[in-house]
C-alpha cells in the first residue's frame, strides 16, 4: 500500500490511527510504503524510484 501524508498525519490523533493501521496491515501481509505530500512535490522521481525499487524487489523474493 503506498499511503501519502498530508500535515493532519502529524497531530496525535492521526499518527495514532496511522500507527493502528499500519500495524494491522502489516499483520495481513500488506507492506505501508508512506511518503508525505511534500516528498511528492520535491521529490517525486526519488519517490518513483523508491516503490519500483521496492516493487521490483518484492517480485523477485516471490518469484524465488
Amino acid at each position: 500500500a503506498i499511503e501519502l501524508d498530508g500535515s493532519q498525519h502529524y497531530e496525535e490523533d492521526a499518527l495514532c490511527y496511522d500507527k493502528k493501521r499500519t500495524t494491522y496491515l502489516d499483520k495481513h501481509g500488506i507492506v505501508v510504503l508512506r511518503y508525505t505530500n511534500r516528498d511528492i512535490h520535491t521529490r517525486f522521481k526519488e519517490v518513483c524510484d523508491d516503490i519500483d525499487s521496492y516493487v521490483n524487489r518484492r517480485t523477485n523474493a516471490l518469484q524465488e
